[in-house]
């Protein structure tokens, strides 16, 4: 139960962490927006996203009730948070959650944007150290006869392997 208790106050230590906040709203974005399906080199089909820079931080903005500061544009102030910069939200972005860490361009002439392409199961994969452990369960687990047998079995194998 202590560590049940302990486990739990970290994860949701965690969870109110700037990266916490990053996670959510990249979750918060992907139910927003449309997904395009590809595959990998092992033939899997993955979940991919590309969110402009301007959707994750508004987002993370709104997340974390900031403003925007009236001298640094790229820069959002919120009491819990205190200044957080678009430089940093994306840094996370790129270090924890994008398996690129080079921007893309979307749209054309005069509305191109830079944007990071997530893949869903990356972002939950690196997502679940923010979740929060509500209790710990310690079960005993007795060898199972079948693998006694089969070890002894090896056992003897490998003492004879030596002999000969």
């Amino acid at each position: 139960p202590a560590l049940s208790k302990f486990l739990k106050e970290k994860g949701e230590i965690s969870e109110k962490t700037i990266e916490g906040v990053v996670y959510q709203a990249l979750q918060e974005l992907f139910e927003s927006n449309t997904a395009e399906n590809t595959l990998d080199v092992n033939n899997e089909i993955r979940t991919k996203y590309t969110l402009t820079y301007e959707e994750i931080c508004s987002k993370v903005s709104e997340l974390i009730e900031g403003e925007p500061d009236p001298y640094h544009p790229q820069t959002i102030n919120s009491l819990e948070y205190d200044q957080v910069t678009h430089n940093e939200i994306l840094a996370i972005c790129r270090d924890r959650f994008s398996e690129s860490r080079n921007h893309v361009f979307v749209g054309t002439g005069r509305n191109t944007k830079k944007a990071l392409v997530f893949y869903k199961e990356d972002v939950e994969k690196a997502g679940k150290s923010f979740d929060v452990i509500t209790e710990i369960e310690i079960v005993d687990k007795q060898p199972e006869e079948s693998n006694i047998e089969h070890d002894q079995v090896l056992w003897e194998e490998w003492k004879q392997h030596l002999v000969t």
